[in-house]
């Protein structure tokens, strides 16, 4: 350790503090070998394909594009949605892992992504293949897709007013889930089970609300409404993220006016209102991501921004960074860092500070959307909801 004693006898100190204190100083990638948690899929919903960004600091300190797949030669075109299961355990962060992809087609395809490790998988690269793409009985012009944390299923979000459950052990069809009753003019969007794998939460655009799903026996449990806009017509709720500890769930929505749009949390335990974040501009949020209970963030399609919102009990923070044009999907690792596909600039930001607006943006594939959690988390073992 440094004292000032020892300062006072020589300089070898104050050229070790320095040295950590331009280390702490610069922005970027926190230090991680390749793991199953370091890739990025995004789904290129104009080229039908998906790009595998490697975001570990062996990647030259930077994000790269380590591959892009080709879709439409396994039949899967307009890729759209992802879903990747949570890494179980930390011996599992050196397995194979699957990302999986919803191809918004008429008749609904899910595609299957692998990767799997080099000789040595946190220093070689890995390598990633499509397994399969298959047909979604039942299930037309899928969008969101989300991956149940005991890695087993995924849930897809359908046009014909359901959402679909998938095997991922067998890739076939293990059950459909009507949102409604009776026939009714829906469009589910977007999907996100709970971290303890006992909720799926769905939004729907057309009826404007958050639909709630019992995971373990595949009933509607609520349809709760969500904010309307100032001249009474419904808001279109698109994307839907549950933080990860199960807390809270977090809805983004768009309008037709200014200051209508924002973002909603409710209590994942009784769905009841916790805050609401309004933008007073044409912002337009598309996707969320909750980093915690009380911090999420928010693409800006409208303005080609990124929003971090934090909500408090008495009050509501926004601070927004430029990424790129029309933002879509996003989703954070475990180091803070956020990845956002910008739709109309046909690349991916990574927002390594978004207090000092630190990022860096690499090309993909065409208009990607990557509307999901496209990295794979860690599995909370201490969820319980």
């Amino acid at each position: 350790m440094c004292s000032s004693h020892s300062l006072g006898r020589g300089n070898l100190c104050v050229v070790f503090l320095l040295a950590v204190a331009a280390l702490f100083a610069t922005a970027g990638p926190a230090a991680a070998g390749r793991s199953a948690q370091t890739f990025a899929y995004i789904t290129n919903t104009g080229s039908g394909s998906v790009s595998v960004i490697d975001t570990s600091d062996y990647s030259n300190d930077n994000p790269v594009v380590q591959t892009t797949l080709p879709l439409w030669p396994s039949g899967g075109t307009s890729p759209f949605g992802v879903g990747v299961p949570p890494v179980i355990n930390r011996d599992n962060l050196y397995e194979p892992h699957r990302a999986y992809v919803s191809n918004r087609d008429r008749d609904g395809t899910m595609s299957v992504i692998e990767s799997i490790p080099g000789p040595n998988p946190v220093y070689d690269p890995w390598s990633h293949r499509v397994v399969a793409t298959v047909a979604v009985p039942g299930c037309s012009f899928p969008r969101g897709i989300a991956a149940h944390p005991d890695g087993t299923r995924v849930f897809l979000a359908c046009s014909d007013a359901n959402v679909v459950v998938m095997s991922t052990i067998s890739l076939t069809w293990m059950a459909n889930i009507p949102l409604y009753g009776e026939p009714k003019a829906s469009l589910p969007y977007g999907i996100h089970v709970t971290p303890g794998g006992k909720k799926v939460y769905v939004t729907d655009q057309v009826q404007s609300n958050l639909i709630v799903i019992n995971a373990n026996n595949y009933s509607v449990t609520e349809r709760k409404d969500l904010p309307r806009g100032s001249d009474g017509h419904n808001l279109l709720p698109e994307g839907v993220h549950v933080d990860p500890r199960g807390r809270t769930v977090w809805v983004a929505y768009s309008g037709s006016h200014p200051g209508d749009i924002g973002v909603s949390v409710y209590r994942v335990s009784d769905e009841s209102l916790v805050g609401h974040v309004r933008f007073d501009d044409d912002a337009q949020p598309a996707s969320v991501y909750a980093r915690s209970r009380r911090v999420g963030y928010v693409t800006l399609y409208g303005s080609g921004e990124l929003a971090e919102v934090r909500v408090y009990p008495s009050s509501t923070r926004i601070r927004r960074t430029p990424v790129g044009s029309s933002p879509q999907g996003l989703t954070a690792d475990r180091y803070r860092n956020v990845y956002v596909a910008n739709n109309g600039g046909h690349s991916v930001t990574a927002v390594f500070d978004i207090f000092r607006g630190v990022s860096s943006t690499l090309g993909v594939g065409q208009s990607p959307t990557a509307f999901g959690e496209f990295m794979a988390p860690r599995k909370c073992s201490s969820c319980t909801m």
